[in-house]
């Protein structure tokens, strides 16, 4: 006698629904999880900084509370760039927080051997020499060191007149050490997200080369791997890019870090003369 078995399945229209049930919980969850994400690499960006700030203090603390000598490479031919060799020292491992979570991968389609500039989203120096503006800045002597997602505003180092007599010539704006400083520390930025490893943003009313209209959304990813492409005088651009939601974490002389909007970053106290000035971004509105 053959028994008869009913086997009970899914209909289409059933198999339909669930998928576009679970396809409606995906578009309801992934944003949560991406913000999720977007807020621990702040944590990350934050902390690296915050321990960058902690190793920059440590440093005057030893050296007569002042900061070391920038030289520009071009001027002087001294090497450039030195304040993650030079500090490492003072913090043993700093390939730990070489680089903000939010810019530290490659894309892959960028050519290796000519990645320089970073961007919104990757270092600069890629993960080898980085190219010849990169090894041409003598970095470091360990061509594998020289890349990074942060850099130092330049104007919080110390002078060498008459070898190095500061940048854009004003060795008199320098902050040169924590003391002179005196009570600005707290809105003196010392080191921050950046697509270079340094930049001394100067006023626009004093500078005509800090040409702030010329940015754009995608102004680094246009020209990260272009040195003749780029003004190398406007050095608020280096800074102008949205990583952290339309703003940048930056370490102050006193050791605080902070989130500042890309709109305020002209309100921070750059060098002795900063004065505050409104910045106004097209392309990002507060």
């Amino acid at each position: 006698m053959n028994k008869q078995h009913n086997y009970m399945g899914f209909t289409l229209i059933e198999l339909l629904v669930v998928i576009a049930i679970i396809a409606l919980l995906l578009a309801i969850v992934m944003p949560s999880l991406k913000l999720a994400q977007k807020k621990a690499e702040a944590v990350i960006c934050q902390s690296n900084l915050k321990q960058w700030g902690v190793v920059f203090l440590t440093y005057t603390t030893e050296n007569n509370n002042k900061f070391w000598i920038e030289y520009n490479v071009w001027e002087t031919g001294m090497p450039q760039g030195q304040w993650m060799p030079l500090l490492s020292p003072y913090y043993g491992q700093v390939d730990k927080i070489r680089l903000c979570p939010s810019a530290d991968k490659l894309k892959k389609n960028r050519n290796l051997s000519v990645v320089e500039i970073g961007t919104t989203t990757e270092p600069w120096g890629g993960y080898g020499d980085g190219g010849s503006l990169i090894t041409g800045h003598r970095l470091t002597d360990s061509p594998d060191k020289n890349f990074g997602s942060y850099g130092i505003n330049w104007w919080i180092n110390d002078v060498d007149p008459p070898i190095h007599n500061g940048w854009r010539g004003k060795p008199e704006v320098h902050w040169v050490g924590p003391l002179l400083a005196a009570a600005n520390t707290s809105r003196i930025p010392m080191v921050m997200d950046c697509v270079w490893f340094g930049t001394n943003p100067d006023n626009p009313s004093v500078d005509g080369s800090e040409n702030v209209g010329a940015v754009t959304r995608d102004y680094w990813e246009n020209r990260r791997d272009g040195r003749d492409s780029i003004d190398w005088s406007n050095d608020i651009a280096r800074l102008l890019i949205n990583r952290h939601s339309k703003g940048i974490h930056v370490c102050f002389m006193d050791g605080s870090v902070e989130k500042i909007m890309l709109w305020d970053l002209f309100q921070l106290k750059w060098h002795k003369k900063f004065t505050p000035e409104t910045l106004t971004l097209s392309w990002l509105n507060p």
